[in-house]
């Protein structure tokens, strides 16, 4: 059996940095807006590649996608590079994608998706429009009955995943990048045995939009491998402010393959640097 897990993220919606279709999307007021070529040459071609490597990988098995929080920008005070306000025109571009994303990877019948709630400033009070999205979508529901999970602990052919959006961010030094992350599945490790609970093969956070090397540790009780993914949004004016500029933005989508009992990985992504080179 194979089965085949597609986690996009941070997808951003409505934002001028984010994830859109690659043409002009029309507005309540009679207008339109014309994404840009950043749009246009590395969000959307991303997102085709990614969703591209999805369609092969799942042939002979079934797909599941989990879209791990922040699917839309949101109308937050500080947002600027917004081109509507209106979170269902927010929400459509989202649900545009992603239903060209299934269309692309021959989601069928047995397949699953899953929504993880993200940022309430992003996607409103409750995460709103995490959950609205996800009841539109088809997307199995939370044990409480909502729509979207705050974590969802997944058991997918014996491989036990952990996935919520929020989680350690990177280190600011390139020595220091996968440190965090690698602290924190070794505390999820020891802390599971502790408490007499199944330790995660695959530990899963978003948010930081920086894709951050797999980091594994182990024991007698099994390996726990923590992933930080990328994201679908260029370099914000927030992530210039906490000193991301001098980064490149990292765009593209997780991908865990399970065959026979065992884990592996992809993440096809690019990197996007805020400011090039200029000739004075």
């Amino acid at each position: 059996m194979k089965t085949v897990i597609a986690i996009p993220a941070d997808t951003h919606s409505g934002s001028c940095l984010g994830l859109i279709p690659p043409h002009q999307w029309q507005l309540d007021d009679g207008g339109h807006y014309d994404p840009s070529i950043a749009q246009k040459d590395v969000l959307w071609a991303q997102w085709t590649e990614a969703w591209g490597r999805v369609k092969k990988l799942r042939k002979g098995g079934r797909l599941i996608v989990i879209h791990n929080g922040d699917c839309v920008e949101g109308t937050h005070d500080r947002v600027m590079a917004i081109f509507s306000r209106r979170r269902d025109t927010q929400e459509r571009v989202h649900v545009a994608c992603m239903d060209w994303a299934l269309q692309k990877a021959k989601f069928k019948q047995g397949d699953k998706i899953y929504y993880v709630r993200g940022t309430a400033w992003h996607t409103g009070r409750g995460c709103e429009s995490d959950e609205r999205l996800a009841e539109d979508m088809g997307a199995v529901p939370a044990y409480d009955n909502a729509y979207s999970h705050y974590h969802l602990r997944l058991d997918v052919d014996g491989i036990l995943l952990d996935v919520a959006h929020h989680g350690p961010g990177p280190g600011q030094r390139a020595w220091t990048k996968e440190n965090s992350l690698y602290h924190t599945v070794k505390s999820v490790y020891l802390d599971c045995i502790e408490d007499s609970r199944p330790v995660p093969d695959a530990w899963v956070r978003s948010h930081f939009h920086q894709w951050v090397r797999p980091q594994t540790y182990g024991g007698n009780h099994g390996t726990i491998t923590g992933f930080l993914t990328p994201a679908f949004q260029l370099t914000t004016a927030f992530g210039i402010k906490k000193s991301m500029a001098i980064k490149e933005a990292s765009v593209g989508m997780l991908i865990l393959i399970i065959k026979d009992g065992k884990m592996t990985w992809e993440c096809p992504h690019v990197t996007h640097q805020y400011a090039p080179i200029m000739s004075a």
